[in-house]
């Protein structure tokens, strides 16, 4: 499956943008169920809006932060070595020894 990789941030910043609008109108609603019924609408979807923006970024081959939830998307510049922005965890990459020169077979 072939993404572009800059429709994708557009599309989930959209998205974001929508549930900021809709927690501004939420705020404008009387107390009472109505309110609450939106305000746990409106945090189920950020959850799974975060849940699928990190689920596209692991399919384009980010690593994912599994210290927290919902996994973060973590960072590289060199996509070898990864850390997360929110708690720091880090995955570093690690270069494989021959075993034969090792035990001076070679």
């Amino acid at each position: 499956m072939n993404f572009d990789l800059e429709f994708v941030k557009q599309a989930f910043g959209a998205l974001g943008n929508v549930l900021t609008v809709l927690k501004q109108a939420k705020d404008l609603l009387p107390e009472g169920g109505k309110k609450v019924e939106v305000a746990k609408a409106i945090e189920n979807a950020e959850k799974e809006l975060k849940n699928a923006e990190a689920e596209s970024a692991r399919a384009l081959g980010y690593q994912l932060c599994r210290n927290h939830w919902p996994a973060e998307i973590m960072l590289s510049k060199d996509n070898l070595n990864w850390k997360c922005p929110v708690c720091g965890n880090e995955i570093k990459y690690k270069k494989q020894e021959n075993p034969l020169k090792n035990n001076n077979l070679l």
